[in-house]
């Protein structure tokens, strides 16, 4: 472990013909004894190399936080504990699983301190990061958003935009994977992509969704002078303008229907 330099104390003392041999005590006392500190040592398991700018973090059994600090170098740290008797450590490298200790009673550690060997972290694949927004650049939230592998290696995964418009999905190898959105009120939107492996979170680019065109329908009865349902009845659709669209007959009950029509002015004519 390596020593911290005691606090350096500062005094004037005023000397005069009448007190050039008064001598001031001055007294340095040790900085670790009025400071409560954790100190340890963190190093890969796998190696036994100490790992630099690991973030070390001492909080209560509950989890609530004390305080926090980061390894030098070599591998060493020393964190203030304040008037904590007890803590549990925390432990966190980028590439290693993060390490959680038991309580630990600080009087008993005293100043030799806590040797912690981190497991390197095995690859778990790609994350993959979208966001969906609607036709009003809006979070498009409860949209069904699909995963395919276009070789069909991968299972198909789905899962829905949370509030903010945001999907994840984790596990990705590298490979060609094809996304899909879908929502009722919109348009389905589908894009190839490849991740790059290098990241290990692929972020991608904003979807945004087309709103879906409403359709609508045209229905009713046909009836006679004796308002008597007419079967086999021919119905024509109409546009606004008197251009012909559509043709059809009544059933058994007199009854027609037109669907899937654009929203606009329609007239009907029967025989």
């Amino acid at each position: 472990m390596e020593q911290t330099n005691p606090p350096a104390l500062s005094q004037t003392v005023s000397v005069t013909f009448e007190n050039d041999d008064v001598c001031t005590i001055m007294a340095v006392s040790d900085a670790g004894i009025h400071e409560n500190c954790l100190t340890g040592y963190v190093s890969d398991k796998s190696s036994g190399k100490p790992i630099e700018d690991a973030c070390i973090k001492l909080t209560d059994n509950a989890l609530n936080s004390i305080s926090q600090g980061y390894t030098d170098s070599k591998g060493h740290f020393s964190v203030p504990a304040g008037s904590a008797t007890s803590c549990r450590i925390l432990v966190a490298k980028k590439g290693y699983c993060t390490y959680t200790s038991e309580l630990l009673n600080l009087a008993c550690i005293g100043k030799k301190g806590v040797d912690i060997a981190l497991m390197p972290a095995e690859s778990e694949g790609i994350v993959l990061f979208g966001c969906v927004r609607d036709y009003l650049r809006k979070p498009a939230q409860g949209v069904r958003v699909t995963l395919s592998r276009t070789d069909k290696s991968r299972r198909e995964e789905s899962t829905m935009t949370n509030a903010e418009g945001y999907f994840l999905f984790d596990g990705l190898e590298q490979g060609t994977y094809r996304i899909t959105c879908e929502s009722p009120a919109h348009e389905t939107y589908s894009r190839v992509f490849q991740p790059v492996p290098e990241n290990p979170v692929y972020i991608l680019e904003t979807i945004y969704l087309k709103r879906k065109e409403l359709k609508g329908t045209v229905f009713g009865v046909i009836t006679d002078s004796h308002d008597m349902p007419v079967p086999n009845a021919v119905v024509v659709l109409f546009s606004g303008d008197n251009v012909p669209l559509q043709v059809t007959r009544t059933n058994e009950k007199g009854v027609y229907m037109f669907y899937n029509l654009e929203m606009g002015t329609y007239k009907i004519m029967a025989k």
